[in-house]
């Protein structure tokens, strides 16, 4: 990787690096990354922890950067577990192609920012909740090019042992579906009109 890489440690520094570029690369720990980037890049490894676990509702809120590793053996040390393989972070996988859309049912909520700052809230902690738009749904798997995924809360899996868990396939980043790239792009035209979140994810500039 060629461009600078930048490791922000608070929401307000987030903040200040993304209103300063004029396009950032986003990653988590970097094991889904591929091929080089010139664009300033930005990890959101710093962005650690389970902030809220509630094993009698079976939901948790974890911060975007924190390890699945490290999220599996605290899930499995309470006989919980994700739909999704021990590597890289879980906004990583929630963002990533394949990752994602295993982990869609399992999103109840996501903590967002957008491409001017603002940070916005999808969903709750309610399993049955149909206020509003899924916009945490929508979210999985656009590959950071949408927003920048900060904190999500997630349905947890009971599970007796390890060999009860159900890990993702190997990440594909390579997208060839022409229908899901132009839907894809004319999103991106709404959430992120000035191109600045992962620019050429989605075969444009």
């Amino acid at each position: 990787m060629n461009a600078q890489l930048i490791e922000p440690t608070s929401i307000e520094e987030l903040r200040e690096i993304l209103l300063e570029s004029s396009c950032l690369m986003l990653i988590g720990h970097g094991s889904r990354l591929s091929g080089n980037s010139v664009a300033p890049t930005a990890s959101l490894k710093n962005f650690q922890g389970i902030t809220r676990i509630q094993p009698e509702d079976m939901t948790m809120s974890v911060r975007a950067g924190t390890s699945l590793c490290r999220l599996r053996k605290e899930l499995m040390e309470l006989s919980f577990g994700l739909p999704v393989a021990p590597m890289g972070s879980i906004g990583g996988a929630y963002m990533s192609d394949t990752s994602g859309r295993l982990l869609r049912d399992s999103v109840l909520g996501c903590t967002f920012m957008l491409a001017d700052g603002t940070v916005v809230k999808s969903g709750s902690s309610a399993v049955k909740n149909v206020a509003g738009y899924d916009i945490h749904r929508f979210m999985a798997g656009t590959r950071g090019s949408l927003a920048i995924c900060l904190e999500l809360i997630l349905r947890i899996d009971p599970i007796q042992n390890e060999s009860d868990l159900v890990d993702a396939p190997a990440e594909t980043l390579a997208v060839s579906d022409p229908t899901q790239i132009r839907y894809m792009q004319r999103a991106k035209s709404i959430f992120d009109p000035t191109n600045k979140l992962n620019p050429g994810i989605w075969g444009f500039m």
